[in-house]
């Protein structure tokens, strides 16, 4: 078989792969486990992966819990172990919960992030009245969070390079001729 042929075959075999999954799809898929198919088989005869229908399972016992029915009953219409079922459903569950984690930061970011104040002493210079930065309260436009940053990035700099300098000079063994110098930075 050549290349070509076997990334067609691969591509039919999940032809209905990110399409929605439809009862009778799930009824074939509790069907095949209840029968002790395995997950690749019944893959293969759903035309999904193997991790999608593994997935679906998850779900379909995260659902019939979540509804009472009894992990023994599920346990013996899937004849699956109950340890089986339980860990399914709490794989799920944590599956849910990171989804939900995803949404929750996509849907911040496109707000414009935090909506909490952030609390940021201001750096004052001492030639302008209001601070150089202020605290981004209740969200604000991504933009204005960015410049922020920027801000504060180039101050942060500016001090590294402050500081270099300072730290050359003290090191220096003619002090006296820096002396002055000194004077005009603490000034």
């Amino acid at each position: 078989m050549d290349i070509n042929q076997n990334q067609n075959q691969n591509h039919n075999e999940n032809i209905n792969a990110n399409k929605r999954w439809e009862k009778n799809e799930e009824a074939l898929l509790l069907k095949g486990i209840a029968s002790g198919k395995s997950m690749t088989d019944i893959s293969h005869e759903l035309q999904r992966g193997g991790n999608a229908v593994q997935l679906r399972l998850k779900k379909i016992i995260y659902d019939n819990l979540n509804q009472n029915k009894s992990v023994n009953d599920i346990s013996k219409v899937l004849n699956l172990p109950k340890e089986k079922v339980t860990q399914y459903y709490y794989s799920y569950k944590e599956h849910e919960e990171k989804q939900q984690k995803i949404k929750e930061i996509k849907s911040s970011n496109l707000q414009g992030g935090n909506q909490n104040t952030l609390n940021i002493n201001p750096i004052i210079d001492p030639n302008v009245k209001e601070p150089i930065i202020k605290s981004t309260q209740n969200g604000g436009s991504k933009i204005d969070e960015l410049k922020e940053q920027n801000i504060k990035m180039k101050l942060i700099i500016e001090n590294h390079i402050l500081k270099r300098k300072l730290s050359k000079i003290l090191t220096h063994t003619d002090y006296k001729k820096y002396q002055e110098l000194l004077k005009n930075l603490s000034k």
